[in-house]
């Protein structure tokens, strides 16, 4: 759980940085597609989780140490 609290904050602070730097910087109208963009490509990666998502964290936890390098073979091979 620590790893999604970790990852939320980084993107949370990347975005505010990011669209700080857009809006500063670039036309309003490039600044609002780019951030609806990433936007989008976060809906549709949201598309794409399974039921394994929604398990108790203690079921998740001992899956996720027996088969880290099974799953990060298949995520990106």
């Amino acid at each position: 759980m620590s790893l999604a609290w970790m990852a939320q904050g980084i993107g949370g602070i990347t975005g505010c940085i990011g669209g700080g730097y857009l809006t500063e910087y670039c036309d309003p109208k490039w600044t609002y597609l780019i951030m609806s963009g990433m936007g989008f490509i976060i809906a549709v990666n949201g598309l794409f989780l399974t039921q394994e998502c929604e398990e108790d964290e203690e079921d998740q936890d001992s899956r996720e140490q027996n088969k880290f390098y099974e799953n990060l073979k298949k995520n990106l091979g």
